[in-house]
């Protein structure tokens, strides 16, 4: 640095470079001039197209030659702000400024008392001259607080310019992927909101999410006839949320823990339509609780993928108020596959006409803690077993949930059309159960090694095994505990209402009629018994 001169510093800690303007006492009075020693410490030059410059602290430097502060003729601080409006009218805008004294630099910027305090202190300015500084901080918005309002970019793919717009309503970028990157590359250390709003447009490549240590939220801004789609997939870093958006026709959408996608559609992708995985690197944003840790998926649709729905792995998760449809995969779980998660709730969600090649055509769930609540699983296959909900290992509580013309077992005897349960600590309570096919339990095949399955309260009716078990098959050294449930109408070629094989069963205050058994005696065809 110049001796002799003041400076204008960009941190480090606040945008990842560093910049310098220079300029000497009693030379190059013409701000444009010295608009020129403006430089970058890195690689790439400042350049007029490049992202506003956020941040900026001013110091009056030392005097080196004499030793001793300027205290007669100072370099003043208003030059340094008419540095700064020169920087806006080259397409810069400078909006938050704070003060440091000479010799001295801080992690936060001073502000108040103690900025008055530093300048009393070192005698680098007067009070005219500090007023000047406090009126410019007045109009430049402060923003680098966790309390600000935050950043806003806006893109528009018809308006937009990712050269001269500068992410402003009246400029937008034209591309989301720069408004990301603006926000990644100068905006990622700032513990501030972040926000970017995308209007109404088709939007080609990848929608991927810095990590940033403020909370970002993108969103689509759309009349209810017009859509933001995305046409390609996506990664939604831990803490962030993306809102209003479709994506379509790429490999799928990656949501990390602690994230969350809201009000989206995801459809026709190559992969699973959302990929919920642990954040790249053990990055966490945000508190560690597990509230904060777990990644949502709220009000969205997800359909036609071709690796299945929604895909979870090893990570907390709720999916809440969806509709997950017409998916497809090649291995287990049509519609959701989970394996390995610490807890995992699904609730007021529609799970239909999902297709899986092995087991689980609606839900797969392997050692796993799954709920599933107040949510529909009608109308899925499986080639293995579980049409609508097959699980194994773990602990699963099935509430208050319709389960209806699954099916299972189309190139094997598979069990359990409506729910499969293999090895589970599970409660089935207050759940429908109609309509559902298999070789084996029509309504739910239990096979339980130590393990208990509790059903309480259900309706079990009008199911079809077309080997054992029309309403319920179950068999191993477990417990399995039938109480107040309604079974009836179902329908097998052997135990058309309940089929239990070396397993401990207890039963109690069952209404169980008019099953049909088609050989051998049909001793489930009886009158209710009333609890």
């Amino acid at each position: 640095m110049i001796a002799g001169c003041c400076r204008l510093v960009l941190g480090r800690s606040l945008i990842g470079r560093d910049v310098f303007v220079a300029w000497r006492r009693g030379r190059d009075s013409n701000p444009r001039k010295r608009l020129l020693s403006l430089q970058w410490i890195s690689n790439p030059p400042l350049s007029t197209t490049q992202p506003p410059l956020r941040a900026v602290v001013l110091s009056a430097a030392t005097d080196q030659s004499s030793g001793r502060n300027h205290t007669s003729r100072p370099p003043t601080l208003s030059s340094g702000i008419k540095s700064i409006k020169s920087l806006a009218t080259a397409d810069i805008p400078i909006q938050w400024v704070s003060c440091l004294t000479s010799g001295t630099e801080f992690a936060k910027p001073l502000t108040g008392k103690l900025l008055m305090q530093r300048f009393k202190q070192n005698y680098c300015v007067g009070l005219s001259t500090l007023a000047a500084l406090m009126a410019a901080m007045w109009c430049f918005a402060p923003i680098c607080s966790a309390d600000s309002p935050g950043l806003t970019i806006v893109v528009d793919g018809n308006a937009g310019d990712d050269g001269a717009g500068d992410g402003t309503a009246a400029a937008p970028f034209r591309t989301p992927q720069r408004a990301l990157q603006t926000i990644g590359f100068y905006y990622s250390d700032l513990e501030m909101p972040l926000e970017v709003i995308l209007r109404p447009g088709r939007y080609v490549g990848s929608l991927d999410l810095p990590p940033t240590n403020g909370r970002l939220t993108v969103r689509a801004s759309a009349p209810a006839n017009q859509t933001v789609m995305i046409e390609g997939g996506g990664t939604v870093r831990s803490g962030h949320v993306v809102q209003g958006v479709t994506f379509a026709g790429g490999d799928g959408v990656t949501l990390e823990a602690g994230g969350t996608i809201r009000g989206c559609r995801v459809e026709r992708h190559s992969g699973p339509g959302i990929r919920i995985t642990p954040p790249a690197a053990g990055w966490w944003r945000g508190e560690t609780e597990d509230a904060e840790r777990t990644a949502r998926v709220e009000d969205c649709v997800v359909t036609q993928n071709q690796g299945g729905g929604i895909r979870v792995s090893g990570v907390r998760a709720e999916i809440n108020g969806s509709k997950i449809t017409g998916n497809l995969s090649a291995d287990d779980g049509g519609g959701v596959w989970i394996v390995a998660a610490d807890a995992v709730s699904i609730r007021d969600t529609i799970i239909n006409d999902n297709l899986s090649a092995g087991s689980g055509g609606g839900i797969f769930c392997s050692f796993s803690e799954l709920t599933l609540r107040d949510s529909y699983l009608g109308s899925n296959l499986a080639s293995s077993s579980g049409g609508g909900l097959a699980a194994v290992g773990g602990t699963v509580s099935c509430l208050d949930t319709d389960i209806a013309q699954n099916g299972c077992g189309i190139l094997n005897s598979g069990g359990g059309g409506g729910i499969s349960l293999v090895e589970v600590e599970a409660e089935l309570e207050g759940n429908v159960l109609w309509a559902n096919e298999s070789h084996y339990g029509g309504g739910v095949d239990v096979l339980v090694e130590h393990s208990t399955v509790e059903v309480w309260d259900n309706v079990i009716a009008g199911n079809l095994a077309t080997v054992l078990g029309g309403g319920l098959c179950a068999e191993g050294d477990g417990l399995l505990w039938i109480d107040s449930n309604r079974i009836d109408t179902n329908l097998a070629p052997e135990a058309g209402a309940i089929a239990t094989e070396a397993i401990e069963t207890a039963e109690s205050d069952n209404a169980i009629y008019d099953n049909l058994t088609l050989l051998g005696d049909n001793p489930d065809n009886e009158p209710p018994r009333v609890p």
